[in-house]
């Protein structure tokens, strides 16, 4: 899983690398990899701090003596044009990289991750084995398990070659996710599931996010939560002002992204958890655009989900919530309330599980809201087996490879699939009834059919590790929710046509109390 980022200061990256760590954490650090005259110079040894400093020189010295700049432009927040701003240029010329494995895989050895090392920097085009050709200088430094029991490596690239020119780094975050899952299949690792379309892959929690978390001032990661209250708001609204809404009784701030020249025109959106108090203090939001949250929560993407969608009429709402994100005067609710099931959800389930329909990325996404509405509705503050079932769906849901729903891909192809029949009316007026845990287990049961369809799909269409993940994670989700709700789901084979109950009352009281770090 590897993890890019750019900076300015190799010395500055040595010093942590070789340190110990935020929790002291780093230990045995070590140098496992590098070209040829890193490794002749630094290979295998721990370094003290002037060390260290002559590690980052060593890996300067080309960009010094051509006397070579690289940099990135530098972007602050304008909360006027509330839009990001160019307002210089920063250094860049350090490319770093983290190579992780899950901490379930165990650890490698420093021979296995030299190999890996080499063969990473080399299909990214920053080394090459051609005497007529010049490469980077680069490392890759070893310092043990992280906080959460990954192993990994560092590896530390200077962009200027040794000849003055500079490396190319085009798309390089794709670039070294395609690698990674090369490496992964050649050295027998465990397949990154999602990895098909890098951009649109669930991003991970950031140092900072993790560090809340630890610090027990957040109860799971800000993306994490945020993903889960907007993929439940966008299965609740049936148009763009309901979603806002929606969010906002989700305790969720949003801004909008206007257009440029006006503020006539929305054209995304940020989301932020309403901040905590810490210290007795009320915190700093902390924004993620929609689109890069979940390729699916994106503006352009719910819209496509609300065929009678009116965005001129969501304008005003738009800029209500951006003048109180602006200004800090949040009235989002003291306590954030799941709602309860939808009619309109299990209708739309019931089509997408009817025998022959074709699912793909419209039923994933359905299937994500849904079961991260269940999450909320009956997982509270706990991310259990509910939302990591949202998550899997999420994830399908990105797979453009992935083509058995060409159908669903056609303009008013959701419309159709979300048109009313006799068979889903039924079952919306059953979701619909006094008791909400009876509407929830209709919702259950139409998401266990969709499921076992669009593996089904998956499986025929070779993709066996999507379609192995979507049916664990369903088990799971529905083993939870009977437990938590008291309901039986029963058969998922067998039509709901012949259902006959007795509505049992949930075990536990519906909504969401202090979440993730965020007040009541």
């Amino acid at each position: 899983m590897p993890n890019v980022t750019r900076g300015g200061s190799s010395a500055g990256l040595m010093m942590y690398l070789f340190g110990k760590g935020d929790a002291n954490e780093h230990t045995d650090q070590h140098v496992i990899a590098g070209d040829a005259g890193t490794v002749a110079r630094f290979g295998g040894e721990y370094l003290d701090r002037d060390g260290r400093y002559d590690l980052a020189n060593h890996l300067d010295a080309p960009m010094l003596l051509w006397e070579r700049e690289v940099v990135v432009p530098d972007r602050r927040w304008d909360p006027e044009k509330e839009e990001h701003v160019r307002v210089g240029e920063k250094p860049a010329h350090v490319w770093h990289c983290s190579l992780s494995l899950r901490a379930e895989e165990g650890q490698l050895t420093d021979e296995q991750w030299s190999t890996i090392a080499n063969e990473f920097v080399s299909e990214l085009g920053f080394s090459t084995d051609d005497p007529n050709e010049a490469g980077c200088r680069w490392v890759a430094v070893r310092h043990g398990l992280s906080k959460r029991g990954n192993d990994h490596i560092h590896i530390a690239v200077n962009l200027v070659r040794e000849d003055g020119t500079i490396a190319s780094t085009h798309k390089d975050f794709a670039r070294a996710q395609s690698v990674a899952g090369r490496l992964e299949e050649r050295h027998g690792l465990a397949v990154t599931a999602g990895r098909q379309r890098s951009s649109e892959a669930l991003a991970g929690a950031s140092k900072a996010e993790s560090a809340r978390v630890d610090a027990g001032q957040r109860r799971h990661a800000d993306r994490d939560e945020l993903r889960r209250r907007l993929r439940s708001a966008a299965a609740h609204a049936s148009n763009e002002r309901e979603f806002i809404e929606g969010a906002r009784d989700l305790r969720v701030l949003v801004r909008p992204r206007f257009a440029k020249g006006g503020t006539s025109e929305v054209v995304g959106y940020s989301a932020a958890l309403t901040p905590a108090f810490v210290d007795g203090k009320r915190g700093e939001p902390v924004w993620f655009s929609g689109a890069k949250l979940d390729s699916n929560l994106s503006l352009g993407q719910l819209r496509a989900r609300w065929p009678n969608n009116d965005q001129a009429a969501a304008v005003p709402a738009w800029k209500e919530r951006g003048r109180a994100a602006r200004t800090g005067a949040w009235d989002t609710p003291q306590r954030a309330s799941a709602p309860a099931v939808p009619p309109a959800m299990a209708a739309r389930l019931a089509v997408l599980g009817t025998s022959g329909a074709k699912v793909g990325r419209y039923a994933a996404t359905e299937l994500s809201g849904a079961f991260a509405s269940a999450s909320l509705y009956f997982e509270k503050n706990t991310h259990g087996p509910l939302a990591n079932a949202s998550s899997v769906f999420a994830k399908a849901a990105a797979m453009p490879k992935w083509r058995a729903d060409k159908p669903d891909a056609k303009p008013g192809a959701r419309s159709r699939m979300a048109a009313d029949s006799v068979y889903a009316v039924r079952l919306a007026m059953r979701a619909g009834g006094p008791s909400s845990s009876t509407g929830w287990r209709a919702v259950m049961r139409q998401a266990g059919r969709s499921s076992k369809l669009m593996a089904s799909q998956l499986q025929q269409a070779g993709n066996t590790r999507m379609a192995t993940e979507i049916l664990g994670s369903v088990k799971a989700a529905l083993s939870q929710f009977e437990k938590l709700s008291g309901e039986t789901v029963g058969d998922l084979e067998q039509s709901t046509e012949t259902e006959t109950q007795t509505p049992r009352a949930p075990r536990r009281t519906p909504g969401v109390g202090r979440d993730n770090g965020v007040e009541r």
